[in-house]
C-alpha cells in the first residue's frame, strides 16, 4: 500500500507543476467511491444531488 502511494504521489506532484507552469493555479481533485459488490449498480457514497441514482439512495 505504501509503495502505490508513493506513486500516487510523484504523479500527483508531476500534474501539479504541469498545470502551474501553463497558468493554472487551482485544481481540484475529486473521488468516488464504486458500491460493495461487483453487481452494485450504484455507489454507497452519496457525494452530490444531481444524478437521479443519488437521490434514489438519499430518500432510501
Amino acid at each position: 500500500m505504501q509503495e502505490k502511494f508513493l506513486i500516487f504521489y510523484i504523479v500527483m506532484e508531476e500534474v501539479l507543476k504541469y498545470f502551474n507552469g501553463i497558468g493554472v493555479d487551482t485544481l481540484i481533485g475529486f473521488s468516488d467511491c464504486f458500491g460493495d459488490c461487483e453487481k452494485s449498480e450504484n455507489p454507497n457514497w452519496v457525494n452530490c444531488a444531481w444524478s437521479p441514482e443519488y437521490l434514489d439512495i438519499l430518500y432510501w
